[in-house]
């Protein structure tokens, strides 16, 4: 089958932010995909990004001059919350380093931010351990600072983030459950030992499947992985598509650390024909990845039509 025929998904497409409309995309759901009880379930919009990388404010100068910075996401997602009644923001990680913003406040603004645009829940990336466990643990304590949610990552009593992160959470939203677990890199090559002591890398598949498991018994209605492996894995690592490829039930993947631009998220077959989709939305907040997810009675999640699934910001 044609790729084009597996991918489906729902955006919002947008100019310059400062003064333009917001359209959304009208199309229904695909015959295949039979969805449950609108009025029970309905549907949730999941807005994300990754790898922003301490882009507080828009470029200055370059391709990119005059776009990203927060004040135009959190504008964005101002817009996206008066039209939809069920959102979620979460981010695929590698929230720190990269500009002066970051070399001044290790990290503490980037959170407080996030905090106060609305985000729900972020996965830790490697450049996120960059100030090290201690300045992290120190920005997530932070009272605008959204939950890090990490299942493959376990913390032993000498790591300072022992109890400051979470395996996965169960948002209601508005009567929809959605389940969300996190998936961290391996740290070899990528984060050095002392900049994250007592945290211990564990595979993600096995980790995934777990997590699928204890959410689908929690009876969610749908199944959000926040990944930072990235769509190539790095150093053999299993990446974003392969997971999904190896395990059942996760309905949609918001990934990371690759900085890959995509227009619409990838359906991928899973065991017994799971449908899931991975979508990645570039990096340094240059764009929005959202995609408007529908439980189904189907193998996997429904996802609006749409030709694109991602806002430029």
């Amino acid at each position: 089958m044609k790729r084009r025929s597996f991918i489906t998904s729902a955006s919002i497409s947008a100019g310059t932010l400062g003064g333009a409309s917001l359209a959304s995309a009208a199309l229904g759901y695909s015959q295949s995909t039979c969805a449950r009880d609108a009025s029970r379930h309905g549907e949730v919009v999941i807005l994300h990004t990754n790898d922003t990388h301490s882009r507080i404010m828009p470029f200055e100068n370059g391709p990119h001059k005059g776009r990203g910075g927060v004040a135009r996401r959190a504008a964005l997602f101002e817009r996206v919350r008066n039209v939809h009644d069920r959102v979620l923001a979460l981010d695929a990680g590698d929230v720190f380093q990269g500009t002066p913003w970051f070399n001044t406040y290790k990290g503490a603004v980037d959170l407080e931010l996030m905090g106060r645009m609305g985000y729900d829940a972020f996965v830790l990336g490697n450049h996120d351990f960059d100030a090290g466990s201690e300045q992290l643990v120190s920005n997530l304590r932070h009272e605008q600072a959204p939950p890090a949610i990490v299942a493959n990552y376990t913390c032993d009593e000498s790591s300072p983030l022992v109890n400051s992160i979470e395996a996965s959470k169960i948002f209601d939203v508005k009567g929809l459950r959605v389940g969300v677990f996190g998936l961290g890199i391996a740290f070899q090559g990528l984060v050095t030992p002392r900049l994250h002591k007592g945290v211990r890398y564990l595979d993600p598949r096995e980790t995934a499947r777990e997590q699928v498991s204890l959410l689908r018994q929690a009876n969610v209605d749908l199944v959000v992985c926040m990944s930072h492996l990235g769509i190539k894995g790095h150093m053999g690592e299993v990446s974003d598509i392969e997971l999904t490829r190896d395990v059942r039930g996760i309905d949609y993947v918001l990934g990371g650390h690759t900085h890959t631009f995509m227009e619409q998220p990838e359906r991928v077959l899973g065991p017994g024909g799971w449908a899931s989709a991975v979508m990645h939305a570039g990096h340094s907040g240059l764009v929005v990845g959202m995609s408007t997810l529908r439980p189904s009675t189907r193998e996997g999640v429904a996802l609006k039509r749409s030709s694109k699934s991602f806002v430029s910001v």
